[in-house]
C-alpha cells in the first residue's frame, strides 16, 4: 500500500539510498527497505543461506540503520 506520507518523504529517501549505498546494494531496492521498515521482523528477517545478492542481513543492516536515523519501525 502506498502511504505518501511517508512513501515520498525525501528526507527517508535519502536516508534509505545512503544506507544502501554504504552497503553497497542497488538503489532499487529501496521500495524493499520501504516496506520492511514497518513490517514485524519475524515475518521477513532470516538467511535462507542460497547465496542471495543481496542478502537479508545485508538489507536488514541496512533497515536498521534508517530505523535508528529516523524513528521509523514496527
Amino acid at each position: 500500500m502506498h502511504d505518501p506520507d511517508f512513501d515520498d518523504d525525501p528526507a527517508l529517501l535519502a536516508c534509505i539510498h545512503a544506507h544502501l549505498l554504504r552497503e553497497r546494494i542497488d538503489a532499487s531496492y529501496h521500495r524493499f527497505v520501504l516496506r520492511h521498515l514497518r513490517d514485524r521482523d519475524d515475518a521477513w528477517r532470516y538467511c535462507c543461506g542460497s547465496n542471495c545478492d543481496p542478502c537479508a542481513v545485508r538489507l536488514a543492516r541496512v533497515i536498521d540503520a534508517v530505523r535508528a536515523a529516523t524513528g521509523h519501525g514496527p
